[in-house]
């Protein structure tokens, strides 16, 4: 799965190291899906998903199920 998304504004260095500590504050990613199944039925899928930076510089997403949704 492939995430990507566009910041609403540009953020000061400080927002920058706070996000990327996860202490104040996280970097969520959210949307809805909408896709036709196999049978021709009409699907949708809603995600969030929160980004962590790693110590070796690395990302990870984690699922944040409280808004992960879909029919």
């Amino acid at each position: 799965m492939i995430l990507s998304t566009v910041a609403p504004r540009i953020y000061l260095d400080d927002e920058v190291n706070e996000i990327e500590r996860g202490t104040k504050k996280l970097l969520y990613v959210f949307g809805t899906i909408n896709y036709e199944d196999a049978f021709g039925a009409s699907r949708y899928a809603r995600i969030c998903q929160v980004v962590l930076w790693l110590a070796n510089g690395g990302q990870m997403t984690r699922n944040y199920s409280n808004y992960n949704q879909s029919n």
